[in-house]
């Protein structure tokens, strides 16, 4: 063919003889033959989409990015910003050798690299041994490491994400298609880091599903405080809710301060499975009337702490509600505690339930109940009972406010009460929860 254009990688035109050259792929596009420099200081945009858009229009599996940092001004779309269930596999050298970062003028709120299908088909695409950096964290720029739409069965591993507010989204959008059963596996995500996965619904789409998308594997993440390292967000307007389910977590997280793992701004009841390693302070929280059900199990090397910031959240971290799967369980002597301000008369602690479904004999409390020159502090060992409970221990009893002391009772649901008709907004409950005698706590219903 001597009038193709010539797209400087896989048409050449000669600059002395007639014709074009033509050349043959075998398994795999090197984004280099098309131009790419990956020497963290050229522009590759137009580069490594020129490439990739011949591998999705000549079905070339694999496009292969060698060893170099690659600076990009725009997204990567990898089927031409088209629905298809085909697209090629992104694959790098390791995350130490292959690197696409974001440049100054990188349009904010954007992916650095898309993924759109049609939601029929598994598409068995991977994204593999790749370093993903954006330009930071909490600073308008909103970056998104790799975007998910429509998209099933594409497998992202052995990457590394950072610098971005949002490591990996799956994205339901206008076109009704359900983003479902993708996976990250194997990755590490490394601060600055904000979410590591978005689960994000936009527009009046009816698909509300985020099945099986989730993290396996030997993944870590290095948590920012405050900012959840799990959420769901709806933006969408519509009655039914974007619902996370039959989701693998199965993550090591790091960091400390006020750590969320999961948060949603809807009221679904997410269902998700796998094995959390937790180390330090965390923060759990469930938006809405919602519940965050963990269908296998939580290991944690630190304290936990269930709906400090949304009070309103009802959380299922050792155990779903009755009827569902149990399993969850607390391992190495955790800790968990969550806090409620008191009020005159009897308030009704939010966040666990001490007594009933929840929670076996081998449940210990602590309930330590603190005002201005104020402090009693109880031993309490939760039942199966409702409406049963057992102060074991009085550990401390301070009263020089004229108060009275506090009355402890657990009412039919299982929550702890706690009545005083002399409390103000000073007064706080704070309880923690820990394993008695074992290494390990499994709820049962």
């Amino acid at each position: 063919d001597s009038t193709a254009s010539d797209d400087g990688g896989a048409v050449i035109k000669s600059d002395y003889v007639p014709g074009r050259w033509l050349r043959q792929f075998d398994g795999q596009v090197n984004v280099k033959d098309f131009g790419a420099k990956g020497d963290n200081s050229t522009d590759d945009t137009v580069t490594i989409r020129t490439a990739v858009s011949y591998a999705y229009r000549s079905g070339v599996p694999i496009v292969f990015l060698p060893s170099g940092t690659y600076k990009i001004s725009n997204t990567i779309y990898m089927t031409n910003d088209e629905a298809s269930d085909f697209p090629p596999s992104l694959i790098g050298c390791n995350v130490g050798s292959s690197r696409i970062i974001s440049s100054s003028s990188f349009p904010a709120g954007s992916p650095l690299i898309d993924f759109m299908g049609n939601g029929q088909l598994s598409s068995h695409a991977k994204v593999s041994g790749i370093r993903f950096t954006g330009r930071g964290v909490n600073n308008g720029y909103n970056e998104v490491g790799i975007r998910l739409r429509g998209t099933k069965g594409l497998l992202i591993s052995e990457c590394q994400l950072d610098a971005l507010q949002y490591a990996v989204r799956f994205h339901n959008t206008d076109s009704g298609v359900a983003t479902e059963y993708n996976v990250v596996k194997n990755c590490n995500f490394e601060m600055p880091m904000a979410t590591t996965l978005h689960y994000y619904r936009t527009g009046s789409t009816s698909a509300w599903s985020f099945r099986g998308d989730g993290i396996a594997g030997s993944s870590i993440t290095h948590t920012t405080d405050n900012i959840p390292a799990y959420y769901v967000e709806d933006i969408s307007g519509q009655s039914e809710k974007a619902l996370v389910y039959d989701a693998p977590m199965e993550i090591t997280s790091f960091g400390g301060g006020s750590r969320i793992l999961f948060q949603s701004n809807v009221n679904s009841d997410h269902r998700i499975y796998g094995a959390f390693r937790e180390e330090g302070e965390l923060t759990t929280i469930a938006g809405g009337s919602g519940k965050l059900i963990i269908d296998d199990y939580m290991i944690t090397l630190g304290e936990i702490i269930p709906g400090t910031l949304q009070s309103k959240g009802i959380l299922s971290i050792y155990g779903p509600a009755s009827g569902a799967h149990n399993g969850s369980r607390i391992t190495w002597h955790a800790t968990s505690k969550w806090s409620q301000t008191l009020v005159s008369g009897s308030t009704t602690v939010d966040g666990q339930i001490l007594g009933g479904v929840m929670y076996s004999l081998s449940s210990l409390f602590f309930v330590v109940i603190t005002g201005p020159d104020y402090d009693y502090r109880y031993l309490v060992v939760g039942t199966h009972n409702p409406g049963t409970l057992n102060v074991i221990n009085t550990i401390k009893t301070y009263n020089g406010s004229g108060a009275g002391a506090p009355q402890l009772t657990i009412n039919s649901a299982g929550l702890l009460v706690i009545t005083n008709y002399s409390y103000n907004s000073n007064y706080t409950a704070v309880v923690y929860e820990t394993p008695l005698g074992s290494d390990s706590y499994a709820a049962t219903n």
